[in-house]
C-alpha cells in the first residue's frame, strides 16, 4: 500500500505540475490576447480620428469650392453686364458719329442719281 500511495502521490504531483504549467500558458495567452485587443482598439480609434479628419477636410473643400463657384458666377454676371454697357456705348457713339465716311463720300452721287430719276 505504501508503494501505491507513493505512486499516487507522484502522479498527483505530476498532475499538479502539468495543470500549473497549463494554467501559466493559458494566463500568458490571455495576456497576449488582451494586448492584441488593446492594440486593435487603439488602431480603430486612430482610424476613426483619421476618418473624421478626412470628413472635415472634404467638408471644408466643398465649402471652399461653393464659395469659389459663387464668386465666379458673380464675376461672370459682372463681365456680361460690362459687355452690355460697352455695346450700348458703342452704338450710341456710332449713332452720334453719323454714317461712315464711305457712305458720306457717295452721298452726292446718290443724290444726283436720285434727282435724275
Amino acid at each position: 500500500e505504501v508503494g501505491t500511495l507513493r505512486g499516487s502521490e507522484r502522479n498527483a504531483e505530476v498532475d499538479v505540475l502539468q495543470l500549473t504549467s497549463k494554467a501559466e500558458r493559458c494566463a500568458a495567452e490571455a495576456e497576449q490576447a488582451e494586448a492584441r485587443a488593446v492594440a486593435a482598439v487603439d488602431r480603430a480609434q486612430r482610424a476613426e480620428h483619421a476618418l473624421q479628419g478626412a470628413r472635415d477636410s472634404a467638408s471644408e473643400a466643398r465649402e471652399k469650392h461653393q464659395l469659389e463657384l459663387e464668386a465666379g458666377e458673380v464675376r461672370l454676371a459682372e463681365a456680361l453686364e460690362e459687355a452690355h454697357r460697352e455695346r450700348r456705348a458703342r452704338r450710341v457713339a456710332e449713332a452720334a458719329a453719323g454714317p461712315p465716311k464711305e457712305e458720306v463720300a457717295t452721298l452726292p452721287a446718290q443724290l444726283a442719281a436720285a434727282e435724275r430719276e
